[in-house]
């Protein structure tokens, strides 16, 4: 029998859990084609040689039978097409059928996945000549597709989304409001699907119904969750970056510029759009320390802020980048940049600070500890400035002049603070 399933981690324990994947060389493309199957064992319960599950796992019988489909299902596919003819495409439908248990042709008559939806409107968006940046929204949309897929074992057709609308909808939310989003970036979402379904139901003569976005009201009184790293956690990094332990040096494996863009922002409270060369330079650093003042750009207007317990830190971390900045001219350009980022910020994250402290949140005057890795992206630095003025200065107008808000009330959603929290009662003063 024919190696076709592997191990994702090989190098695992052997009583560690883990997970059996198809690897395919697809000779139409020259690459492998890697697919997850759906099926978890430990190392120990796994037959390599055999291309089997062990006995010991109470649901071999059920795994080693998808396996066998699968295998059959490809050995048919070489025969009739030839091996050189199969797509990727064609092994994800053996998986899914193997997977549900059906014929693939039973697969493939199956309504139409979503994405098929939003792969005709990034066309429609391609022959009008859209601009790159609402290219990059829809096809992030196929990926928050598949990953909501993911988390709730659903498989997202036209169908499912006709008849559970009103559920499909709130997964949506529900999903968005798990990473952190703001209700206008899930509103954001739930209005590209729209413009996606729309342009299917178009096409196709359908009439598969939409989201109703007006009953999505953005809940302004709802006390927003303030996710910020502590001082004490920059001063971990800072000192990782600079003088690092033996032991910390050895988990140094992701891109360690990530994480010094990271906290020049923890630092100066600049968006990640704004932090660039224009804002970060030798000379305007200078300038700063002898004006103990900052003066940053932004897309919408100037600020100049005054942060006294700065020191070198910001001046040390732009020399160690030789005072590179990245240079951003679109959103998606932002976007690309922050994903990758985060990815550096948790790893580190989770190699230096984790074990010691977790992560403070501040909700509804209780303090929670979340999972580091749902919580933490590009934009948590600027909040940790948030949260370092605030608890030196207790003035939310002192954070709001410094963040460049356009109003206290935005600040306090920033910090996780009631809306009340600066109300004063007044006085009747008597002479």
């Amino acid at each position: 029998m024919k190696s076709l399933f592997y191990l994702k981690n090989a190098a695992a324990k052997a009583s560690d859990s883990n997970s059996i994947l198809l690897r395919y060389y697809l000779k139409s493309t020259k690459k492998y084609k890697v697919k997850g199957l759906g099926i978890t064992c430990t190392k120990d319960q796994w037959n390599q040689q055999d291309q089997k599950v062990k006995r010991s796992n109470t649901s071999h019988t059920l795994f080693n039978r998808r396996l066998n489909k699968i295998a059959e299902l490809i050995d048919e596919l070489e025969e009739k097409k030839g091996s050189e003819n199969i797509t990727s495409e064609d092994i994800d439908l053996i998986v899914e059928a193997a997977i549900k248990n059906v014929e693939v042709k039973e697969v493939i008559n199956q309504s139409e996945h979503i994405n098929q939806a939003i792969e005709i409107k990034v066309k429609s968006l391609v022959v009008n000549g859209k601009s790159e940046d609402m290219l990059y929204r829809y096809r992030r949309l196929k990926d928050i597709m598949g990953a909501i897929e993911k988390k709730y074992s659903i498989n997202i057709n036209m169908d499912y989304i006709d008849k559970n609308n009103l559920q499909m909808k709130e997964l949506i939310i529900e999903y968005g409001k798990s990473l952190g989003w703001s209700d206008t970036n899930v509103k954001n979402i739930l209005n590209y699907t729209n413009m996606a379904i729309n342009k299917y139901n178009e096409l196709k003569n359908k009439s598969i119904k939409t989201f109703n976005i007006k009953s999505f009201e953005i809940n302004r009184e709802e006390e927003k969750d303030a996710v910020y790293i502590t001082l004490n956690e920059i001063k971990i990094f800072y000192k990782f970056i600079f003088e690092p332990t033996e032991e910390q040096l050895k988990v140094q494996r992701i891109d360690l510029d990530y994480l010094k863009y990271y906290l020049v922002r923890c630092f100066s409270g600049v968006r990640l759009q704004d932090m660039n060369s224009d804002n970060f330079n030798n000379t305007r650093m200078q300038d700063f320390f002898t004006k103990k003042s900052l003066l940053l750009y932004t897309n919408k207007r100037k600020k100049t802020v005054n942060i006294p317990f700065i020191g070198n830190y910001l001046f040390d971390l732009c020399e160690s980048l030789s005072w590179n900045f990245p240079e951003f001219s679109t959103s998606s350009q932002v976007s690309h940049f922050g994903s990758k980022e985060s990815v550096a910020v948790k790893y580190y994250y989770e190699s230096l600070i984790k074990p010691i402290r977790t992560i403070q949140v501040k909700r509804k005057k209780k303090i929670v500890y979340p999972p580091i890795t749902e919580y933490l992206t590009s934009h948590t630095a600027r909040k940790s400035f948030a949260m370092l003025v605030y608890d030196l200065t207790k003035s939310v107008l002192q954070v709001s002049k410094m963040l460049g808000h356009s109003s206290t009330e935005v600040t306090q959603r920033y910090l996780g603070l009631p809306d009340d929290f600066e109300k004063f009662e007044m006085i009747d003063l008597k002479f």
